[in-house]
């Protein structure tokens, strides 16, 4: 932030509605001793305004001489002598479709308000291409006239001499357009190109190149006279001249940096800013470079060369500025805003009343400090789950959802359902009040869909029902039956509120009974505290004798593995085996969820289980992922980079394509057929691996849900439990730059040194605070056996965090009510500060 502010003693504002740019200003004294303002907007409209010569008058209807409404946008304004056998200072008009050239006429009158200004048009250049800008100057070394060259989108070149046209060409390696200006001492052109490279070209060498069509491309190759490197986007070109010593500099203002070349391309300064700009002008002062530069941050800043001499707070973020000769003064700043505010400001001295702040010098104390933050996190997690229990109460009472999920299937109709049923949902949506927009999305796992899956309901004040279905839509293993239906609506206050609600899909959607396994690898018990009931009575769907022990399951869309649920009713438990442990994670959750439903009045009733899966199988599955995902990035990449290949081959076809005479274009057109080859190669193996990927991940997605419903079934602390079960996310995504595996493994690591730490010393041990790429899974490997060796012996710590005991108990204590629970990647955060403070309290005891 500067000290000092620009005063504005003239401004206007030009135009409603209408949009401006960097070229839609110019400063010039058109054959007048003291500078015309005038301003083009895209819209068409021309305005000229001319202050008063009174010495920082505001503006005055008087002060706007001459508006004219064009047909087209007004893309470009500049002025110099372009009238055969005039002296006189004309002005040129760029539009799309047309170079217009002006003479401003003033005709003086008995009184003030008698004089007459007049814009009379001259000629008219039609071009053939859309124009993009121009430059002006005496090209060829011609004295007393201006020449104009116009650059069209594609690129194209065109020259005036006057009121005739001289002829076009293109530039080589330009494709797109850029910044043009003209340096007289040279007799050059400067550009830009896409490779962030200054070139110049002589005016000579573009004469004898061009033509005198725009059609096809150059008659000759030419090269540019030289070129600079300068390593970073170009937003604008300026060409500055001392008069004295007939020195000519080219100004770059680059994207980071300002550049001061010779007009031969050398260069004699970089100056590197330290902020954004916007744009900048230049001019000779005192044999010295002056540049003034405008920030993003609305600041001016004026250097001396390298040197930073002054830098003023713009009250306004102008689009265009230059200086010029008002109200009788030298250097008056002309901004224009983007919305059409046109002023007139000098640099004011008025300081800001900003005072700095002293230093707080103090030494921290740790010990005041660590009570400090506790106390802060016990007012944050109170305020938190208030909030969260009166945001949801209020949000219930605003919107009601009703989920029935119809227990028949039907037959598939429409969908592309795998095994041909489908199940029926109906949601009841009762607004309590009227909501302008309510989006309702229902959510299953995979390879399940739902159609449709999302409706909006628009001005919704009644009851009313969506209707969608449930079906198989690619044979694979299903996870959970669970589905959940949110809705997202806008509150009365305005605040984004959402309402979900959960339900399970029938278990026939998806299995159906087949012969029972006597022997099979992966088996889970399920130990109850009652008297074992029979299967006929859990699974009264399905017909069954009452003295029937065994039931098995299969897929209803794929050859899977079976699925058997075995009651052994001497010692109270159920028995699920199978050769997979994806395909077991299904029956368990139904199981428990159907026991506890049957055992629903009987006070004190448990399940348990210490069943969890080997560690070699889920090592297996997250290695297969893993390996999966490796593969799938490395095909991404080879397909963008085959991709860039393919591009740049097409671009030399097309400049290959505009020279006249070009060279035999097989070598281009084999090498293009054989990336195209290649890439359709890629493509398929991509599409198979991305199968690949899905299938991997919905396996090791089932496996985990299998080990979560197992935990949940074991005695836990609920607070661990919960770290555990957002430690093994089930929801598996895979985003660019990160994957599953970075983020358990860092779960992994936090549990690890506090839930599951072995000792004191484990928990002091410095925490993992990022998220680090997996480049080998030995690591979540060893860490996830450790994880599975602690949980069945009960090496549970009482909270996961480092604070002392005395103090968790009473935050223990007032959050006993609180049903939310942060996720682990918030506790990864926490951790590492609290780390700081424990190791104080340590060394202060020793």
């Amino acid at each position: 932030m500067s000290l000092f502010k620009i005063r504005t003693f003239w401004s206007v504002h030009c135009e409603e509605d209408s949009s401006y740019d960097q070229n839609s200003l110019l400063v010039t004294k058109l054959n007048h001793e003291s500078d015309f303002l005038i301003v083009g907007s895209h819209s068409g409209i021309l305005k000229v305004f001319k202050p008063s010569s009174d010495n920082f008058k505001e503006y005055t209807p008087a002060d706007l001489l001459i508006e004219t409404i064009l047909k087209e946008p007004i893309l470009q304004l500049s002025c110099g002598r372009f009238l055969s056998g005039s002296s006189k200072v004309q002005l040129a008009v760029l539009q799309p479709k047309s170079l217009n050239v002006y003479d401003l006429i003033v005709k003086e009158g008995a009184t003030e308000h008698g004089v007459q200004n007049i814009l009379e048009q001259l000629y008219v250049h039609k071009l053939q291409k859309l124009a993009f800008n121009f430059c002006v100057g005496p090209f060829g070394g011609v004295e007393n006239r201006d020449f104009i060259c116009v650059q069209s989108l594609d690129g194209l070149l065109t020259f005036f001499e006057q009121e005739s046209f001289a002829f076009c060409c293109f530039l080589p390696d330009v494709l797109l357009p850029g910044p043009l200006t003209f340096v007289k001492s040279s007799d050059s052109f400067v550009t830009s190109n896409s490779n962030w490279h200054i070139i110049s070209f002589r005016y000579k060498l573009l004469s004898e190149a061009g033509q005198n069509s725009t059609e096809g491309g150059n008659v000759s190759k030419f090269s540019s006279d030289w070129s600079f490197n300068l390593g970073e986007g170009i937003i604008n070109l300026d060409v500055v001249q001392d008069t004295t010593s007939r020195i000519t500099f080219i100004m770059v203002l680059g994207e980071r940096s300002i550049f001061c070349l010779s007009d031969i391309g050398k260069l004699k300064y970089m100056k590197r800013l330290e902020f954004s700009p916007l744009n900048f002008i230049n001019y000779f002062l005192n044999d010295r470079i002056m540049s003034l530069v405008v920030s993003e941050t609305n600041n001016l800043l004026i250097y001396q060369n390298t040197s930073l001499k002054w830098c003023s707070q713009l009250h306004v973020s102008p689009i265009s500025f230059n200086r010029g000769f008002v109200c009788n003064t030298n250097g008056v700043l002309v901004l224009l805003q983007e919305d059409g505010t046109l002023s007139c400001s000098y640099l004011g001295t008025e300081p800001s009343l900003f005072v700095a702040p002293p230093l707080a010098l103090q030494d921290l104390d740790f010990e005041k400090a660590g009570q400090e933050l506790t106390k802060l996190h016990k007012i944050v997690k109170n305020t938190y789950s208030n909030d969260i229990k009166v945001t949801n109460a209020s949000t219930e009472r605003e919107l009601v959802l009703n989920v029935s999920v119809s227990p028949n299937l039907e037959e598939n109709t429409l969908h592309k359902a795998i095994n041909n049923k489908i199940c029926p949902i109906s949601i009841d949506i009762m607004p309590h009040t009227l909501f302008e927009e309510v989006q309702v999305t229902v959510v299953v796992d995979y390879p399940l869909k739902v159609s449709p899956q999302t409706e909006f309901f628009h001005n919704l004040s009644e009851k009313t029902t969506m209707t969608c279905c449930v079906f198989m839509e690619k044979p694979e293993e299903v996870s959970s039956l669970n589905v959940q239906v949110v809705a997202s609506f806008i509150s009365n206050l305005g605040v984004p509120r959402s309402v979900m609600k959960c339900a399970m899909l029938p278990l026939n959607l998806v299995l159906e009974t087949c012969a029972p396994c006597k022997e099979s690898e992966c088996k889970v018990t399920l130990n109850i505290n009652q008297s074992p009931v029979g299967l006929s009575a859990l699974f009264p769907e399905y017909i069954l004798s009452s003295n029937n022990n065994a039931i098995a399951f299969k897929n209803t869309a794929t050859d899977g593995k079976v699925v058997t649920v075995l009651l052994a009713k001497s010692s109270e438990r159920y028995r699920l085996q199978s050769d997979s442990f994806a395909s077991l994670n299904l029956l368990v959750e139904e199981m428990v969820i159907r026991l506890k439903k049957h055992y629903s009045n009987v006070d004190g009733f448990s399940i348990t289980s210490n069943s969890f899966p080997p560690v070699n199988t889920i090592v297996d599955c997250i290695k297969t992922h893993f390996y999966a995902q490796q593969k799938f990035v490395s095909l991404q990449n080879q397909i963008t980079q085959l991709g860039a290949q393919l591009r740049l081959i097409q671009k030399r076809l097309i400049a290959k394509f505009k020279i006249k005479n070009p060279t035999s274009l097989a070598n281009l057109e084999l090498l293009l057929g054989d990336t195209y080859s290649e890439i359709m190669k890629l493509t398929e193996e991509f599409d198979e691996e991305k199968n690949n990927l899905v299938k991997s991940r919905n396996k090791l997605s089932s496996v985990l849900q299998l080990l979560i419903n197992i935990t949940k079934l074991m005695d836990v602390n609920n607070k661990a439990r919960q770290l555990i079960e957002s430690a093994f996310n089930p929801v598996i995504y895979d985003l660019d730059g990160q994957s599953w595996e970075d983020i358990t493994d860092a779960s992994f690591s936090y549990l690890l040194r506090t839930v599951l730490a072995k000792s004191e010393k484990d928990k002091l041990r410095p925490a993992q605070t990022n998220f680090e790429e997996v480049k080998d899974v030995s690591k979540i490997e060893k860490h996830l056996t450790l994880i599975l060796e602690r949980i069945p012996k009960g090496m549970l710590q009482e909270s996961p965090s480092l604070l002392d005991e005395a103090e968790q108990e009473n935050v223990d204590t007032e959050d006993n009510n609180v049903t939310e629970s942060l996720p682990i990647g918030s506790k990864i955060g926490e951790s590492s500060s609290q780390l700081l403070l424990s190791r104080r309290g340590l060394t202060k005891k020793s």
